[in-house]
């Protein structure tokens, strides 16, 4: 068995808020728009988008878009109380 099969995955993804229709989740315009929440005090907005287990990749159609992105999870199981969460990657220069 599994385990992560049992889990709710996710993916972050932070941006600024010009760029967010810029990134691309498995080359897919997704998140899609009602995904992003707007933090208009600092410029920026992030999504976060359930994902199925596996490998996903995230780019941008370019234009300097940077972005930063966090994968986490948990399981919905009340056998299987357990989560996870970890940076998968960010552009330097982007914080």
């Amino acid at each position: 068995m599994q385990v992560w099969h049992h889990f709710d995955n996710y993916v972050a993804i932070v941006t600024e808020t010009k760029y967010k229709s810029a990134i691309l989740l498995d080359g897919q315009t997704d998140p899609p728009a009602s995904s992003w929440i707007d933090a208009s005090d600092w410029g920026y907005s992030i999504a976060s988008v359930k994902v199925s287990p596996g490998v996903h990749i995230i780019t941008t159609t370019g234009n300097g878009a940077k972005f930063g992105a966090y994968a986490y999870g948990h399981s919905p199981l009340t056998w299987s109380s357990g989560a996870y969460g970890f940076l998968v990657g960010y552009q330097r220069k982007f914080f």
